[in-house]
């Protein structure tokens, strides 16, 4: 399949009318796992699991994302939440492992957050990262945020929906050492509020990428 040189930014905000809206917080429990996919012709092991092993010979490094089992305040004012985090075991001079074509990604991440409160849901972000060669990997391709449904009507209150951005975003994974998944949760009050922000950031970064290396081909 084709993987296009794009980011896809974003950051969720409430509108002005639920700022001025009195400030209220309900309980929201959640877990969150992650599962990586090693792409083809790439020096790894222990793909479809948290945990891979990077490289070969005396470059290789294990990286293993840890999740959070938790209970958040979830309000109209965004708050700053741990998602997990990633550890990575590389030693000094470790380097991300590359593919034949060094301009491709090398993982695929798959990101499991389920909440048993205020709602039982579960959401799956797929994060592409790449394309190595260098002592962090940094995010090629993802969306930046996640939402759930909500129902909550009251008195100057109407939330369809609670969002997770993930701030900050894009990040990078240290190739030694923890690397935390942080996001900004809060609910919102119409689809239609949100407003991405970064669409700059994403088009400046889509146009290096493309006079870089063109179109970028996932395989595997």
């Amino acid at each position: 399949m084709k993987f296009v040189a794009a980011l896809v930014f974003g950051s969720t905000l409430l509108c002005s009318s639920a700022a001025r809206a009195d400030s209220f917080s309900l309980n929201g429990a959640f877990s969150t796992d992650g599962v990586f996919t090693c792409l083809r012709s790439l020096a790894c092991a222990g793909s479809g699991t948290s945990t891979v092993t990077l490289g070969s010979g005396g470059n290789t490094a294990t990286l293993t994302f840890n999740g959070v089992d938790t209970t958040v305040a979830i309000g109209n004012k965004a708050t700053l939440v741990s998602l997990g985090s990633f550890s990575t075991s590389g030693g000094s001079g470790f380097t991300f492992p590359t593919r034949p074509n060094p301009n491709t990604p090398i993982l695929k991440f798959e990101f499991k957050i389920h909440h048993t409160s205020p709602v039982d849901d579960t959401n799956t972000k797929t994060l592409w990262f790449g394309p190595g060669g260098k002592s962090d990997l940094p995010l090629l391709m993802g969306t930046d945020h996640t939402s759930f449904p909500l129902s909550l009507t009251s008195p100057g209150h109407n939330y369809p929906a609670f969002v997770y951005s993930f701030s900050p975003f894009p990040f990078k994974i240290s190739g030694g050492g923890m690397t935390d998944l942080t996001a900004r949760v809060g609910v919102v009050p119409e689809p239609a509020t949100f407003v991405l922000v970064g669409g700059g950031l994403a088009a400046a970064n889509a146009r290096r990428r493309r006079r870089r290396a063109g179109r970028l081909v996932v395989g595997g």
